[in-house]
């Protein structure tokens, strides 16, 4: 990856550390933009203002577009290094999903659903995120009437949509190709008959409660 020109800090990139990237943008401007302290002006009428220390970063949507774009330029290296993890690149991803969203009102798979305006029935193509646990403690309902609930030890992972994340509790099929190997992040699993369990308020992803997850 190196010969072809991608970064180091680029291929240390992951699904969990993405969120606390940040550029340095003498890197990409050098110091005389800095010096001037208004700012970068970018593609399509944006404005980079990055911190005292010359970096920037951090803005809702932030770590599904750094991970997509550091994955890119590693899977091709050859079409993509050095292309797509930029400021620029990062600013033009974050203003498609704002225009998208807020001036479209158009709403990614996983917010409709959260938000009650979609089933989670309907058949999802979704990216595992995060391996949570492969043994966490769910209290679940029973229907024995001397018992409240009942615990179960059950896995539970994170899918993204690209836009924002739920966790998912995985069935036995699922379960086993985890255990397997053959489930890790980055891969992409299809989704048909799920149900929205954990609370049967609508929410937004970014206020969604703990409890709440696909089944």
């Amino acid at each position: 990856l190196y010969t072809y020109g991608v970064s180091k800090h680029c291929i240390k990139i992951n699904s969990k550390n993405a969120e606390s990237f940040q550029f340095h943008t003498e890197d990409y401007f050098g110091k005389e933009s800095l010096w001037t302290g208004k700012g970068i002006q970018l593609a399509d009428g944006g404005w980079l203002i990055p911190s005292n220390d010359g970096k920037a970063g951090k803005e809702e949507f932030y770590r599904w577009i750094i991970w997509k774009l550091a994955a890119m330029e590693c899977a091709f290296p050859k079409e993509f290094a050095n292309r797509c993890l930029s400021p620029e690149r990062v600013l033009l991803q974050l203003k498609y999903r704002y225009d998208t969203e807020i001036d479209r009102s158009r709403r990614s798979a996983i917010k409709k659903i959260m938000e009650r305006d979609d089933t989670a029935a309907k058949t999802l193509v979704l990216c595992v995120s995060d391996i949570i646990s492969l043994s966490a403690n769910i209290s679940e309902t029973s229907s024995n009437k001397t018992s409240s609930a009942d615990t179960q030890k059950v896995a539970i992972i994170e899918l993204t949509d690209g836009w924002y994340a739920v966790k998912a509790q995985l069935d036995p099929p699922l379960l086993a190709v985890l255990k397997n190997g053959r489930l890790t992040v980055g891969q992409k699993i299809i989704l048909h008959g799920a149900e929205l369990v954990g609370s049967p308020d609508a929410c937004t992803p970014l206020e969604a409660p703990e409890s709440l997850m696909l089944k």
